[in-house]
């Protein structure tokens, strides 16, 4: 393993259509995006205090991070930007997609 993708991190998600790897790093308030294929670390993107699990939308266009300590979620397009921060309350640690009626 190469040492750019040595991290200590809390959430991880691997985004198989692209070969990359998307790990959080809540001492650090950053996600990192590390290309599998290369095994290097592509970007690294400032996030709000300890993000936790990453879920990516159904159509691979955005991916939203839980932000525990600041009590947020992070909406990050996948063209690397922020594209929108959520208020979400104490123990925003943990996201899931539910099932429409």
């Amino acid at each position: 393993m190469h040492a750019d993708v040595m991290l200590a991190s809390h959430g991880f998600y691997f985004d198989y259509g692209d070969d990359r790897l998307l790990v959080t790093h809540p001492d650090a308030k950053s996600l990192s995006i590390v290309n599998l294929k290369t095994m290097r670390v592509e970007a690294t993107i400032s996030v709000p205090a300890e993000p936790q699990e990453i879920l990516i939308r159904p159509d691979d266009r955005v991916a939203y991070i839980s932000c525990d300590e600041s009590q947020q979620v992070v909406a990050l397009d996948l063209t690397l930007k922020v594209t929108k921060t959520f208020k979400a309350g104490a123990g925003a640690g943990g996201l899931a997609w539910a099932a429409q009626p």
